[in-house]
């Protein structure tokens, strides 16, 4: 079974590079238009991780936050949603550190750190009462400040300061 979510990861991390494909291509074109800094192949793909990122964790608050709480507060757990987006979520920190080459080494640590939960999530039943519910914790409050991604990339894009600043 835990082949199925390893697959399921390795689909989503090769989907993720059309993702970086294509906005590396929306990029290089808005760049051309806007006259704006000559963007290095690290930051188009620094700016298309993060804002991709802040995307899938905005659906995943939306989507996860009744799972959240129904496990927590009527301890329902439903394994499966919960393999899935763990899947999900260590995706987009695999594929950055994938695809995006020269990372600080704290982010690279962070991505890592994820990529070893990721695993570690599909190999416990969060039906069980244990410490290993922690991850679903973190995972989740890892997700809510999505627009701290978002602001990551979007700063490099924008040429109006104080929206930057707001």
């Amino acid at each position: 079974m835990i082949s199925y979510y390893f697959f399921l990861m390795m689909l989503f991390i090769y989907l993720h590079k059309y993702v970086y494909n294509w906005g590396e291509k929306i990029l290089i074109k808005y760049n051309n238009q806007n006259d704006l800094l000559n963007f290095t192949e690290y930051k188009i793909k620094y700016i298309i991780k993060n804002i991709w990122k802040s995307s899938i964790l905005f659906l995943m608050l939306i989507l996860g936050t009744f799972h959240f709480l129904e496990g927590f507060i009527n301890n329902r757990w439903y394994n499966v949603f919960f393999y899935i987006f763990g899947t999900i979520y260590s995706s987009l920190d695999i594929s950055g550190l994938i695809f995006v080459r020269g990372l600080p080494t704290a982010t690279v640590i962070h991505h890592c750190v994820v990529g070893l939960l990721g695993i570690t999530n599909l190999l416990v039943d969060y039906g069980v009462s244990g410490y290993y519910r922690s991850i679903i914790i973190y995972t989740y409050f890892s997700i809510i400040p999505f627009l701290v991604n978002f602001y990551l990339g979007y700063r490099y894009i924008s040429n109006n300061k104080e929206r930057i600043k707001k």
